[in-house]
C-alpha cells in the first residue's frame, strides 16, 4: 500500500498493530481522486474512521490544505502518525498543509468547522448497522457553500437509502466483498 498520486507519490503506508483496520486499496483511491479531480488542492478534509489515514494522506499529497483524522485505536492513530510524517516529510514539510489528529469514536464525532471533502472508510459490519447515522453525520459536518463531498467507501451490494445526501457516483464493483466508493454532496 502506498500514496497512488500527487507529490508524495510511492511512499508507503504503515498498518502498524491496529485490529481489524482494512485499508483502503491503491486502485479504490486512484478511482476516488481521479473523480474529485480539482475539489482536492486548498481543501479542507475530514478522514472519518481514518484506519491507516490512506484517503487524508492521499488527499495531503495531491494539495489538501488541511486534514483532520478521526480514528479510535490507539494503535492506528500510532501509524497515522508515522504514515503522516513521512508523506509531509516527502512534501518538504509545507506550511500551508496542516495534519490533526482526533482519538474518538468516529460516531460521536463533532466539530463546528465544516469539511469541504469527508472520507468514511468504516468497518463494513458496522457501516451495515449504522448507515442512516453515518450518513446523516457526514451531512452535518460538509460545507455547505461551495458544496462539501462525502466518500463513502462501502460494500459493493450495499444500497444507500434517502438521506440528507445526493448520490453523485458510484465507483467500483457491485459483489458483498467488493469495496465501492459512493460520492455524495448536500443537495
Amino acid at each position: 500500500m502506498r500514496i497512488t498520486g500527487g507529490r508524495a507519490r510511492g511512499i508507503p503506508l504503515q498498518t502498524g498493530r491496529a485490529k481489524g483496520v482494512r485499508p483502503a486499496t491503491d486502485k479504490m483511491r486512484e478511482r476516488v481522486f481521479s473523480s474529485l479531480g480539482d475539489l482536492v488542492p486548498g481543501a479542507s478534509v475530514l478522514d472519518l474512521f481514518a484506519g491507516t489515514g490512506a484517503y487524508g494522506l492521499e488527499a495531503l499529497s495531491r494539495g489538501a490544505r488541511e486534514v483532520l483524522f478521526v480514528e479510535q485505536q490507539a494503535d492506528a492513530i500510532a501509524a497515522i502518525r508515522l504514515n503522516t510524517a513521512a508523506v509531509l516529510r516527502s512534501l518538504g514539510h509545507p506550511a500551508d498543509q496542516t495534519a490533526s489528529f482526533a482519538r474518538r469514536d468516529a460516531l460521536r464525532f463533532t466539530s463546528e468547522q465544516r469539511f469541504d471533502l469527508i472520507f468514511a472508510d468504516p468497518p463494513y459490519p458496522l457501516l451495515r448497522e449504522q448507515l442512516g447515522p453515518i450518513l446523516t453525520l457526514a451531512a452535518g459536518l460538509l460545507s455547505v457553500s461551495p458544496p462539501g463531498r462525502l466518500i463513502l467507501e462501502k460494500p459493493g451490494d450495499l444500497v444507500l437509502p434517502t438521506s440528507p445526501l445526493t448520490s453523485l457516483r458510484e465507483l467500483g464493483k457491485s459483489g458483498p466483498n467488493d469495496p465501492s466508493a459512493a460520492i455524495l454532496a448536500l443537495p
